[in-house]
This record gives C-alpha cells, sequence and structure tokens, in this order.
C-alpha cells in the first residue's frame, strides 16, 4: 500500500512557475531565431523598405509588425508579450475584477487592436503604447503573485528583470550604436553646411519657391524659408509618385515646378535607399542636380526644364546608337561590342509589358557559365568601332551622357552589375572608369555621365551584366548617347 499525499498549494505554485518560466524562455528563443534572421540569408529578394522596416518575410511581418507591440523586441524589449498570458490568468482567476482595471484594460486594448491593423509597420507607432504596457504587465504580476509565498514573488520577478538584461545583452551593439549617434555623435553629424547654404539663398527666401522635405523636420526647426512636407495634403499627389512606381517623371517635374512650386528636395541618404523601388531615384538623377551632400543629407535641386526637353536642345549632340525597333531574328550580339564574355550569352528581340503596354526591347540571358563557372558580360560601344566608327562627333575633351533604361532581377540590384563609361589613359597606362550600379528591379533609367581627358586613347560606354542563374536576363529598352561642354 502506498501511502500517496496530495500535493500541497505551495508546491503546486512553485511547479506552475517553473512550467511557465521554461515555456516563456522557449517562446523567447523562437522569437530570437525569426525576428534576428538576416535578409540576406533568405532565399528569394526583398524590397529596401521591407528591409529597412524589418518585415521582409512573412513571420517577421506578423512579429515585428502586426504584433510588434509584443514580439518587436530590438526596440521594445522582451516582457511585452507577457502581458498576453498575464491578461488571460487574471480575467480566468478574478472572479469579480475592479471597475478601474476593467476600464484600463479595454483602453489598452483599444489602442492595441488600432496599432497592430494601422500602425505595424513602424516601431514609433508601437512605442507609443510601451510604457503603458509594461506599467499593466507588473502591476498584473503583482496582482496574481501579492497571495504567493515570497520565492514565488522573487522567482516571477527575477525573471522578468533577467529577460530584460538579456535582451540589452543581446542587443547591445545596437544600443551602443545608436547612443553615439544620438548622444556622443549628434554634433559632428547634423549638416550644418546644408542648413547654411539654404539659409542664404536669397532668392528662395524672396520668392514663392520652396523646399520639398521627405520627412526632415530639421529643415523647418533650422530654416527661415518656406518648405512642403512629404506628408502634408498638398503634397500626397506627388509623394504618392515618388515614393511609388506610378506615373512619370514628366508629370512629376511639372506638378514640382508648376503647383507646388517646388525648387529644392531636401532628403537623408537613408530615405533613399529606403524608396529604391519608387520613382524617387530615378527623378533626383533625371530631374535634379545634386547640389550637396553633408553628413548624410542630401540637397537636389530640380532642372530649369525637364531632361527630354535640355538634351533636345543646341547645346547636345546626339549620337545615334541602337533602338530596340530595329528588329533581327535570332542573336543579335553583333549590335554591341563584346568586351569580355565568360560564359554563353545571347541577345535576342523580345516584347515586354511595361505596367499597361507592350514594349520591344532586347533581353540580355545566358545559357551556361563558362568552365569555371563564372556568368560575366561586358558589353557596349566603343568610339572608333562598331557603329561609332565613323562618327563624326568627338568625345575627347568633352562630356559624353550615356542614357539606359533597363530591367533587372532584384538579385542583381548591386555592385557587380551596372552601366559604365571608361577611358584608357595612355599616359598613366591605366582604365579610369564611372558606374551607376542598378539599384531596382523596376523599369528605371540611369545615366553615367563622364568628362573624357583630350588625351584619352579608348573611350568604351556599355553595361556589366553577372547573372547569377540561366534566369537572369537583362533587358534593355533604349540606349542613348550625347555628348555636350558642359555637365548635364
Amino acid at each position: 500500500m502506498t501511502n500517496d499525499q496530495p500535493m500541497t498549494p505551495a508546491k503546486r505554485h512553485i511547479i506552475y512557475t517553473l512550467i511557465a518560466v521554461l515555456i516563456s524562455v522557449l517562446i523567447l528563443f523562437v522569437v530570437y531565431a525569426i525576428v534576428d534572421k538576416e535578409a540576406d540569408s533568405l532565399p528569394t529578394p526583398v524590397k529596401a523598405e521591407e528591409r529597412f522596416k524589418e518585415i521582409e518575410t512573412p513571420a517577421k511581418k506578423w512579429l515585428n509588425g502586426h504584433f510588434g507591440i509584443f514580439f518587436r523586441f530590438k526596440y521594445l524589449g522582451n516582457i511585452n508579450w507577457l502581458i498576453i498570458p498575464l491578461l488571460i490568468y487574471f480575467f480566468l482567476a478574478v472572479k469579480k475584477p475592479r471597475r478601474w482595471q476593467m476600464a484600463l484594460v479595454f483602453t489598452w486594448l483599444l489602442t492595441a487592436l488600432f496599432i497592430i491593423i494601422k500602425g505595424y509597420t513602424n516601431f514609433r507607432y508601437q512605442f507609443t503604447l510601451f510604457p503603458f504596457t509594461v506599467t499593466i504587465i507588473l502591476l498584473l504580476l503583482w496582482e496574481i503573485s501579492k497571495d504567493k509565498k515570497i520565492y514565488i514573488k522573487i522567482l516571477c520577478f527575477s525573471f522578468v528583470g533577467l529577460a530584460c538584461a538579456y535582451n540589452i545583452y543581446h542587443y547591445f551593439d545596437r544600443y551602443n550604436f545608436y547612443w553615439d549617434i544620438k548622444v556622443n555623435e549628434e554634433k559632428s553629424r547634423f549638416p550644418y553646411q546644408l542648413i547654411d547654404y539654404l539659409n542664404r539663398d536669397r532668392a528662395l527666401k524672396e520668392s514663392s519657391k520652396k523646399v520639398f522635405a521627405l520627412n526632415q523636420p530639421l529643415f523647418f526647426y533650422y530654416t527661415n524659408q518656406k518648405g512642403i512636407d512629404m506628408q502634408s495634403p498638398q503634397a500626397q499627389w506627388a509623394t504618392a509618385h515618388l515614393t511609388g512606381n506610378i506615373g512619370s517623371r514628366e508629370a512629376l517635374f511639372k506638378e514640382f515646378k508648376k503647383i507646388l512650386h517646388v525648387e529644392y528636395i531636401l532628403l537623408s541618404a537613408s530615405h533613399l535607399k529606403f524608396y529604391q523601388s519608387g520613382l524617387l531615384p530615378e527623378f533626383l538623377d533625371c530631374e535634379c542636380r545634386l547640389v550637396l551632400k553633408d553628413n548624410g543629407w542630401l540637397l537636389y535641386r530640380l532642372r530649369e526644364k525637364p531632361l527630354e526637353r535640355e538634351l533636345k536642345s543646341p547645346g547636345y549632340g546626339k549620337v545615334k546608337l541602337w533602338r530596340p525597333q530595329q528588329k533581327q531574328p535570332g542573336n543579335n550580339s553583333s549590335r554591341f561590342i563584346i568586351f569580355t564574355e565568360k560564359g554563353k550569352f545571347t541577345l535576342e528581340d523580345c516584347r515586354v509589358k511595361e505596367r499597361t503596354r507592350y514594349i520591344d526591347c532586347l533581353a540580355v540571358r545566358n545559357n551556361a557559365p563558362d568552365e569555371n563557372g563564372q556568368r560575366i558580360l561586358h558589353f557596349g560601344y566603343e568610339f572608333g568601332r562598331g557603329i561609332l566608327k565613323m562618327e563624326p562627333i568627338q568625345p575627347r575633351g568633352r562630356y559624353i551622357h550615356f542614357i539606359v533604361r533597363v530591367t533587372v532581377p532584384p538579385k542583381l540590384c548591386n555592385k557587380e552589375n551596372y552601366v559604365f563609361i571608361s577611358e584608357y589613359d595612355g599616359h598613366n597606362k591605366n582604365w579610369q572608369s564611372t558606374k551607376v550600379y542598378f539599384s531596382s528591379p523596376n523599369w528605371r533609367t540611369y545615366i553615367v555621365s563622364r568628362k573624357i581627358a583630350p588625351d584619352s586613347q579608348r573611350v568604351l560606354l556599355g553595361l556589366r551584366f553577372t547573372p547569377q542563374s540561366p534566369d537572369h536576363s537583362l533587358v534593355i529598352q533604349d540606349t542613348r548617347l550625347y555628348v555636350s561642354d558642359n555637365p548635364i
């Protein structure tokens, strides 16, 4: 006969508490594994906006995004999620909660629901609920454990303290980086030169012209000029076109010049990366000139007239190049000069849908790598060879502007794939190049300009394409070349 004794309440409480702690540790381990996974290790490419907001995978979109109030450990700590089991336990254990407790929970739930649905992409919105959430967690933890033994209280609050300490340790380098930026280096990172430049622009101050600020509060704090914020009601149309892949550069230029009276565009380099998939990078490259770069801030000035109209002015000499309308069957690699070819490539005419219309293009594809497994194609034009052999317009001592409209796979938006102009310096016996890297999988116009030395022996312009598989193709809609005595 065994003499089984019933488990005492104290023993039962400590066992349940230990089980809860172990489950909590397991949840923390799983969440850290998901939210810390880098985008570079993912099998498919991601958008720059999603990478910036750290919601680039479905799992991270739920944990860092919709439920970031609970699981965005990097910015909000790792104990917010405890409010879920604590609230469930509280309302199951407490038969008649007080009215102020019900009001507190109802207010929190309503706010949390709104942020989960509407404000999940940015941790700043989630952070507004952070003090409220932590306060409720500590109150609930005390309310649940106040009648328990002292060691239960010590175990519960010690777990919370250790979890917080671990999160600080886990993201210490990140926190230290932000501390240096926001505290130790704040003055050295401030764009004093840019602010001074804007404040000294009397023509801007005395006219109706404005500065279009892409989420830059410092412009309104530190300058005395007129400006338009990207989120203001009057800027909604322009902002939608800049940040999205819609509309045209010409329509946006007209909106800025004729409707909004914008003279400058102010933004940070991080915002330029953030909106890589939109029209912003192409608009800045084609319809603006970079005036000033200061500690990570960029100031662009709109041209006097759109780029396409400027290129038709007498100061620009147009050199006739290949156009996709000149259709030929089969491999059309003869249209270009092949500078480097590692692997087997084909260049064939095709029709591609761009938004609502089909356009004639040239598709560059790789059928097989070389014997070393490499896939590299360096191709384009050279003055004095191929279709430029008899070209009367000479580039030496002048500026040349090579304009290409292409689309590439997302994985090829890197420093291995680009548009270039190169010249050979016979005196120093080396090549000098200007490059513009592919930065978006959408259709984009790239401009690369360079002043050619008077004694350059060779001048090349073209594209570098390094596919990672036969599925990757570079599709060219247009190539154009202009020569001028002045920068574009």
